[in-house]
């Protein structure tokens, strides 16, 4: 079980440094998929911060946002008051987020969270499950969901110009799936 701690503390190493490059749009908006032709979400059964499971599935008829992100990452210690922000002014309307914590040992993400006063739901994943089928290469990495569980963008990093997509990308869906 130590060997596996060390191995997932490892993954997370790569995953930080990846992070310190220029924030960018993995799908730009002008190639982000159409509804039709969005790939579907990857599965995942997760512990919640608060006890009980997470699922992809209970997501589903919610915009959601899925921050992956960890304690010791600088970028998502900046964004998540951000998403925090965009959670409060958009869950009335159909939207949520959920933060996946990377952390190989979330004894620390309680604090953290409550430090910043996110107030979202969170999942723990210290031993990476998600990255792979969810394409994280670096933190923090967000990828916007339809109400139907595809993927519609993805941004891996974050600035002012990243979190004005966010707010852009997610008030169109809600739009999109109003209709």
């Amino acid at each position: 079980m130590r060997a596996r701690g060390i191995v997932a503390a490892a993954a997370l190493l790569a995953l930080s440094a990846a992070a310190c490059r220029k924030p960018e749009a993995v799908e730009p908006p002008e190639r982000a998929p159409a509804k039709a032709e969005a790939p579907a979400a990857p599965a995942f059964e997760l512990k919640g911060l608060g006890g009980g499971t997470v699922r992809l599935e209970d997501l589903r008829g919610k915009v959601a946002l899925v921050d992956f992100w960890a304690t010791f990452c600088e970028p998502c210690r900046e964004s998540m008051p951000e998403l925090q922000a965009l959670y409060a002014r958009r869950k009335g309307q159909g939207f949520t987020v959920l933060g996946v914590s990377m952390d190989a040992y979330p004894g620390e993400v309680g604090a953290f969270v409550k430090a910043l006063k996110v107030d979202y739901p969170i999942a723990l994943d210290p031993e990476n499950r998600t990255r792979a089928p969810w394409g994280v290469r670096g933190l923090p990495t967000a990828v916007l969901l339809d109400r139907e569980g595809r993927i519609r963008r993805r941004w891996l990093g974050t600035d002012e110009s990243a979190a004005r997509e966010m707010e852009e990308a997610v008030a169109a869906l809600l739009k999109e799936e109003a209709r």
